[in-house]
């Protein structure tokens, strides 16, 4: 008897999950193709920047400004990832990146989010309150929109477009996104500049050299996100 109930336990659950997805295909196919598509366009990037570095060291400044208001473009369609663009930035222009960094950050959080919501236009947070956990799980991420934007944010594991969409599509209001959003990429940008600043050349500087410090800081910034996501997310709803 025991094994029959959790048989058509796990059933119930897989047909609801199936459900889901069938219910918020094009959301789920969005966060998909926003996963792989900078692992493809990084490598090319690179590619030309190792072979126009001296070049690119020469640009002035009107013409960075032109390169990260593309970026926030290129990362908010997540054509480029994040932590490329800041190390590289931090690579080629010194600590003189970090304006156009998290500006080029914002823009681009702020550009993926009402993609997002454009395209969801509130079927998720819909289908997910069918299920009890669901709605309990929405409504404490929309109770902590702020520190559940800056704990994602701090993240260096959970991709920088994926992070806008889940966001977007659990309803977190725009105010705190963006105060959330440039609270939390502060240190991984921080890092990220400095890590391009510091290596002798582009090539170390991407693939993080023997720099342990960074790893112990991106490991601590990751275990802080998953214990304070975990948190907030089983948090008992307050009645």
């Amino acid at each position: 008897m025991h094994a029959k109930y959790l048989d058509s336990n796990i059933l119930i659950h897989s047909m609801a999950f199936s459900s889901l997805i069938k219910k918020n295909s094009s959301s789920f196919s969005l966060s998909i193709f926003f996963t792989i598509i900078p692992l493809v366009m990084s490598t090319t990037i690179a590619f030309h920047i190792y072979h126009y570095e001296e070049v690119l060291m020469e640009l002035t400044p009107i013409y960075w400004i032109g390169i990260f208001i593309a970026s926030a473009f290129t990362m908010g369609f997540a054509l480029t990832p994040t932590t490329f663009i800041a190390v590289s930035s931090g690579y080629l222009l010194g600590w003189h990146a970090i304006p156009g960094v998290i500006l080029g950050y914002l823009g681009a959080s702020l550009l993926c989010y009402s993609f997002a919501k454009k395209i969801d236009q509130g079927r998720f947070g819909k289908s997910i309150r069918e299920f009890k956990k669901g709605e309990v799980i929405l409504e404490n991420i929309q109770g902590n929109e702020f520190k559940m934007t800056l704990l994602t944010k701090l993240s260096p594991v959970l991709p920088f477009a994926v992070s806008n969409i889940l966001l977007s599509l659990a309803g977190v209001r725009k105010k705190p996104f963006i105060v959330g959003s440039f609270l939390g990429m502060l240190p991984r940008t921080l890092l990220s500049i400095w890590a391009g600043y510091t290596a002798y050349n582009l090539k170390d500087a991407l693939e993080g050299g023997n720099n342990n410090a960074m790893v112990w800081v991106m490991a601590a910034l990751a275990l802080l996100t998953i214990g304070g996501v975990l948190y907030i997310l089983k948090k008992p709803k307050v009645q």
